[in-house]
């Protein structure tokens, strides 16, 4: 019988998935993703504006004005207001109850829209293209994903991880965390097919641990986006915010773009004014809700001015979204899960151990 259930744990343990390093490098992992998520939240409150500004490699000198986002945020730990302007559309959010609950006003081309909703609360949510937390390296995105997470999140997901120091360029010592995925894709086709990818994120000690750069790779095309702070600041003693960057898009082992990423008006732990996550709208304003799937006409102050209808028209499209790779889009689930596979082939073991056993007793 101890022999039975020996075998039955080593089984379970074989295939229970989980990321795959050594023991010193598990320390060593834990040690770097600590002291990151720490330096990150030291930051309890933040304000700031951030700028996307668009530059085409293939042609250095033109700039396609409609690529670039402008964002002024205010962050807290409950409680998130993004106004945006993105491709010529005005988009003010408040995102409270632990960025659960959200309210949105859009204006674009004359018209003046708002929807409100409610989703999963997902830590380090973000809210645009030109969102200071992703462009700043303190999220990042799941391979194949849209969803930007706390980088800790990135680990818990790997399949496998690797820690080792270098040094710049310049000489000055990094840390770089290599994360490896394997997922699963089924084309239009309806066939599976295995995915494999990497994520490297380099960890700068000057900065307690930020992060300064975050190459994104897959097995067939190497790296297709890369995202960099080339410029942190100090503003509180200990905390560092990033200020400057660069995020490139790659096709064929070739640049083909990039935006400067300029983030500015940084305040940090300091208290809000008291109507920092309070909306007006102009009178009139089609209010979409989404909780009730229904639309009216709306006051200043958000209270219905016309009958409701039931809402048939399909919801504004997320908070400033595009086509290109820096876009992130909230998410209303969490990202699935490990692969079930390892858990019914360890069942079907268990079964078949279990049935062994009865039949020699």
């Amino acid at each position: 019988m101890k022999q039975f259930y020996g075998f039955l744990f080593y089984t379970l343990f074989l295939y229970a998935p989980r990321a795959i390093y050594s023991a010193d490098q598990s320390e060593e992992i834990s040690r770097c993703i600590k002291k990151h998520v720490l330096s990150r939240d030291l930051i309890e409150t933040l304000s700031c504006k951030s700028k996307l500004v668009y530059n085409s490699l293939p042609n250095p000198g033109k700039q396609d004005s409609t690529q670039n986002t402008d964002g002024d945020f205010k962050f807290g730990r409950k409680n998130v207001r993004a106004k945006v302007i993105e491709r010529n559309q005005y988009i003010d959010s408040v995102w409270t109850n632990g960025h659960v609950d959200s309210i949105i006003y859009m204006a674009s081309g004359g018209q003046n829209r708002v929807r409100t909703c409610s989703r999963t609360a997902i830590s380090n949510q973000h809210w645009s293209r030109c969102d200071p937390f992703r462009i700043g390296l303190l999220a990042a995105c799941l391979p194949y994903e849209i969803t930007a997470v706390g980088i800790e999140r990135l680990l818990e997901k790997a399949h496998k991880a690797t820690l080792k120091s270098a040094l710049t360029d310049k000489g000055q010592p990094i840390e770089i965390l290599t994360l490896f995925f394997e997922t699963e894709n089924k084309s239009s086709l309806g066939k599976t097919e295995r995915l494999s990818s990497t994520i490297q994120i380099d960890f700068d000690p000057l900065t307690n641990n930020l992060a300064k750069k975050i190459t994104y790779s897959d097995k067939s095309n190497g790296p297709w986006l890369i995202m960099e702070v080339t410029q942190f600041k100090e503003f509180k003693n200990g905390i560092f915010f990033p200020v400057e960057g660069k995020i490139t898009s790659i096709a064929n082992g070739n640049p083909i773009d990039f935006f400067k990423v300029i983030i500015s008006d940084v305040i940090v732990n300091e208290p809000f004014e008291d109507d920092a996550f309070s909306l007006s709208f102009p009178e009139g304003s089609l209010m979409v809700d989404e909780l009730t799937k229904t639309s009216y006409r709306i006051d200043q102050f958000g209270n219905p001015i016309s009958e409701q209808t039931v809402s048939s028209a399909q919801p504004p499209p997320p908070i400033g979204k595009t086509l290109d790779s820096t876009y992130t889009e909230p998410s209303t689930e969490e990202s699935p899960g490990w692969p079930l596979w390892p858990l019914g082939l360890s069942v079907a073991i268990l079964f078949a151990g279990l049935g062994i056993y009865f039949y020699k007793k």
